[in-house]
């Protein structure tokens, strides 16, 4: 296991988003907890900030990719391009809809469990 926490925090210093996703999804077969992590990262970045601080490059991308993470997941997608294993895709919608990421949002149903 120790590999796996080297590589995740170069992934984290270096801002490597992306590296971050691929070893949860693709390693772990975890679709659910990078969105967790990276909206926490990014609340922490967010809450560093002051009244009159405006959001900095590596916030702004870092919301871009968990905007198209969590829209993947939702439509059964892969990030960054194919598709989530058929055996995956009814395990991961239901955790995305019931997740405390999505705590205060209101949705019924996702693209891929229709």
């Amino acid at each position: 296991m120790q590999p796996y926490f080297q590589v995740m925090s170069l992934c984290w210093q270096h801002g490597l988003f992306e590296a971050v996703i691929y070893v949860h999804n693709n390693g772990m077969l975890d679709y659910v907890t990078p969105a967790e992590e990276l909206l926490s990262q990014l609340a922490s970045s967010l809450d560093s900030l002051g009244k009159e601080e405006s959001l900095g490059q590596r916030q702004v991308q870092l919301g871009n990719k968990i905007l198209v993470y969590i829209s993947c997941c939702l439509a059964g997608r892969a990030f960054p391009h194919g598709d989530i294993p058929a055996d995956r895709i009814a395990q991961v919608c239901p955790s995305f809809k019931v997740q405390s990421v999505f705590r205060n949002l209101r949705f019924t149903r996702c693209i891929s469990c229709t």
